[in-house]
């Protein structure tokens, strides 16, 4: 069973929406619950991490602040024509805990109420190593019986409390297995006492008039719409310190006993567009201008200012049966952003009944956030002059959903990079870091057999500053079956995951960070996962088997610096679905 949502597009500026499913009937991927297979982790589930495969977005973005991190969530709208509740509840070793809560109806057909609530916890396999994640959000939207005028209202609030350890104190223990067989909680760690906090808040309002329209018995014709979008937020970081560990940190600034950073920003974005639409069967056309303004108050220790920037922009899809294009632009006229620009285009045209061609390019240039600028810590500061970045990323993809098959060639340069060097300070490097990514992937299916290899090759040059692996290759191995009559699906299998020698990086909790790192180097070492997933009706639930091999191989695994990757775990997970 699926359902169908209506999804309305915040990548845009403008308020055109897609259909999405909700899928309450594969169990493929029911057990990865957390992230992808290419994700690496300092420590257990809520802390920080980062990809092993390179993607521009993960460095690309506007944030005025890298050190609290630019997550932002798109505000989904619902549209499903009887109740639909969805629970997940996942519990792991080291008291981890996944739950998830999704309410969603219409209470008529001109209204829909939804919210939810996302729950991570653990307390981790070393000392000081807990998370404790809560994210809540609620989504609303009412409409005329004409659908001329649309209000959308949506809020959200997230917090994360991370326990930070510094990572273990002498990795010889760990990577000798001098203590197998004990607690790892006995192994002596950087910090005792350190964590950090981020609360995020985002209150949003949409309203969409369509002024003129004109539309047939076929819903051929067109309509010209204004839109406004408010959005009212606040975002904050406080990293503690109840002792300070000098062998640790390399200065005190502020206060020899206790270290409490904060860093916070405040305010509203605005937004003010022309939306026109124009539909003749399978073709659309959709075009949109718009002004963005946005005002601030941004503060840490010394410094306590407010910012403001101005900007305009255009949104251009085109659809005709086989081909679709879509285009972006963005410029800042003025403020702390002037002269930033965001181009964006994609191209996909379907040149087979089974196979289609894709093209993708964005070139960006983005002042550095105002923390890279200046930042004034317990113990770490530093005042810098940075110019912006240009990043220029093009790539194109072979796909057949018929054969499960994808070809995708990614070619980036980035101009003038940012990075966190040796010494965990921001530097900048007038030159130019260029990345090249081929990935292969096939899904085979030998009767109720699926083997779903997956290749990626890294070429970094120029300024080799991300530390990413050359190889990278994961394969899933699985087997399907219907039993009891099939009401009961089950899927059985493996993942591993394989990626060549890199350097390590090291990860500074007090600016929430990875910086380079020389010291070790990391990879060679397989990873294998195994998990059983079934179904029975509206019920799916999981039991998985993490990195079951574990010491076999070793124990130089790492996720930073210090900081080893999880052993051997078990997961259960649970998810059921409620339509009524």
């Amino acid at each position: 069973m699926f359902l169908l949502l209506n999804v309305f597009s915040q990548n845009s500026s403008n308020l055109s929406c897609f259909v999405e499913e909700i899928d309450t009937v594969s169990v493929d991927k029911l057990h990865r619950y957390n992230y992808g297979l290419d994700y690496l982790s300092i420590g257990n589930i809520g802390l920080s991490g980062y990809n092993l495969l390179f993607n521009i977005e993960d460095y690309a973005n506007f944030s005025p602040s890298l050190i609290i991190g630019d997550k932002q969530f798109s505000p989904k709208q619902f549209d499903v024509k009887m109740p639909y509740t969805e629970l997940r509840y996942i519990n792991g070793s080291k008291e981890e805990q996944v739950l998830r809560v999704l309410h969603t109806q219409n209470i008529s057909q001109l209204a829909n109420f939804s919210f939810g609530v996302d729950k991570v916890k653990s307390k981790g396999f070393y000392v000081n190593q807990a998370s404790s994640n809560n994210h809540l959000y609620g989504n609303m939207w009412i409409t005329t019986k004409n659908e001329r005028h649309k209000i959308i209202l949506h809020i959200d609030h997230e917090r994360i409390f991370n326990e930070h350890n510094g990572g273990i104190l002498y990795d010889s223990l760990f990577e000798q297995d001098l203590l197998l067989n004990r607690n790892r909680e006995l192994m002596d760690v950087n910090l005792s006492f350190a964590s950090s906090t981020i609360k995020r808040t985002n209150f949003q309002i949409e309203q969409k008039l369509e002024f003129s329209q004109s539309f047939d018995s076929l819903n051929n014709g067109f309509s010209n719409a204004l839109y406004v979008k408010s959005l009212v937020f606040k975002n904050e970081r406080i990293f503690k310190d109840s002792v300070l560990n000098m062998s640790y940190y390399n200065q005190i600034l502020i206060d020899s006993l206790v270290t409490n950073d904060i860093i916070r920003y405040e305010g509203v974005n605005g937004i003010a567009g022309y939306e026109f639409n124009k539909r003749n069967g399978k073709d659309n056309l959709n075009a949109s201008t718009f002004v963005k303004w946005q005002s601030f108050n941004y503060n840490q220790h010394i410094i306590d200012t407010i910012v403001t920037c101005l900007s305009v922009g255009t949104n251009f899809q085109f659809q005709k049966k086989k081909f679709r294009l879509q285009l972006d632009g963005h410029y800042y006229l003025n403020g702390y952003r002037k002269k930033d620009i965001d181009f964006k285009g994609a191209l996909k045209y379907n040149f087979t009944k089974n196979w289609s061609f894709g093209v993708r390019g964005t070139y960006q240039t983005i002042s550095p956030s105002l923390d890279l600028r200046s930042y004034y810590g317990n113990n770490v500061s530093w005042e810098n002059t940075f110019s912006a970045t240009d990043y220029l990323s093009v790539s194109g993809s072979l796909r057949s959903d018929t054969h499960n098959a994808d070809f995708i060639v990614n070619y980036n340069d980035i101009f003038n990079p940012v990075y966190f060097n040796f010494a965990g300070e921001p530097q900048q490097t007038k030159g130019v870091s260029q990345l090249i990514q081929v990935t292969a992937r096939k899904e085979f299916s030998l009767k109720k057999w699926v083997i779903t290899p997956k290749i990626v090759y890294q070429y970094n040059g120029g300024d080799n500053i991300y530390k990413l692996p050359d190889y990278y290759a994961d394969l899933t191995v699985g087997y399907n079956s219907k039993i009891h009559k099939k009401n009961l699906h089950v899927f059985i299998g493996a993942d591993l995951v394989y990626y060549a020698p890199t350097d390590m990086m090291s990860f500074q909790p007090m600016v929430n960070q990875y910086n380079l790192d020389d010291s070790k180097m990391v990879g060679n070492y397989p990873f294998i996962d195994v998990f059983l997933n079934a179904r029975i009706k509206t019920v799916r639930l999981f039991v998985k088997a993490t990195h079951v091999n574990s010491g076999m191989f070793g124990f130089n695994y790492y996720g930073a610096n210090h900081y080893p990757l999880k052993d051997r775990t078990i997961q259960l997970g649970l998810n059921w679905a409620f339509i009524n």
